[in-house]
């Protein structure tokens, strides 16, 4: 199902959600933003709906992405606590054109959640910050992103970001799956809303950091303290113990010299 905005409220029943670019919270690291929803179109509607972008996130050695920035509209106007539940899976970008490999499947709630003041379609804007396990995704690197609302039968329609009328598109076009309608599978969304469109929405997360296992009192520095605490064990046997840098079993010469090497500040 697709709606295009005009001068006038559209008759539009039931809508649940819509994701949108925004601002996250001031303590998370924004690292990907799809840009705000540009008025054109709500895209979805009715259960089992589910829409995915894709998205690159640049530089750093990877990211461990935890939060994801989304909005949402209801039918009926109501204001806050009715988002519920809904299903995020990260996908790989293998399959040729839209989500390939499921890399991550989780079902959220919400973290907080606000009215922006803004209207959509006649309904109130409501912002809403996600947090969810982390997942390690590499940079320079296309993944997909998906959200589905599971609580039935509140439908859900996505506003879209961005038109092929006015080209920008980021990546690759929107896909969707809808069972309901015909669609078991990831299909591109021009075939069903008519023109090409991305969804909005923001990723937060941070730079996984490099690692330092040497650093054994985790002080950011290789120094005496874990100089010390190597030798405390020194000549030992152990397994997967966190002395043993070279997986050997044993604490010993080959492990010392590992830690002088890196003797100083973790990279």
């Amino acid at each position: 199902m697709w709606f295009k905005s005009s001068s006038t409220t559209p008759a539009v029943a039931a809508i649940s959600f819509c994701l949108i670019g925004g601002t996250v919270p001031a303590s998370a690291d924004l690292i990907y933003d799809n840009g705000g929803p540009d008025g054109v179109a709500g895209l979805g509607g009715g259960e089992g709906f589910e829409i995915a972008d894709d998205f690159v996130l640049k530089g750093g050695p990877g990211w461990l992405v935890d939060g994801m920035s989304i909005s949402y509209i209801w039918g009926d106007g109501a204001g806050l606590g009715l988002a519920g539940d809904f299903l995020l899976e990260v996908y790989a970008d293998d399959a040729g054109g839209g989500p390939g490999t499921i890399i991550s499947s989780q079902v959220v709630g919400l973290d907080s959640e606000s009215l922006t003041g803004a209207e959509f379609f006649g309904r109130p804007e409501i912002r809403m910050s996600i947090k969810f396990a982390p997942v390690e995704l590499a940079a320079d690197t296309t993944y997909w992103i998906a959200m589905t609302h599971l609580d039935a039968p509140q439908n859900g329609f996505f506003l879209s970001s961005h038109s092929e009328q006015n080209g920008d598109i980021v990546g690759s076009e929107l896909y969707f799956r809808f069972p309901k309608f015909g669609f078991p599978d990831w299909t591109p969304g021009s075939q069903f809303f008519g023109e090409a469109h991305d969804y909005s929405f923001a990723l937060q997360g941070e730079v996984i950091p490099a690692p330092c296992p040497w650093d054994l009192d985790d002080n950011g520095v290789v120094g005496a303290t874990d100089l010390l605490l190597l030798l405390t064990y020194y000549g030992m046997s152990c397994d997967d113990c966190p002395f043993d840098f070279d997986g050997d079993g044993n604490v010993g010469a080959t492990d010392l010299l590992a830690l002088l090497v890196n003797w100083g500040p973790c990279p």
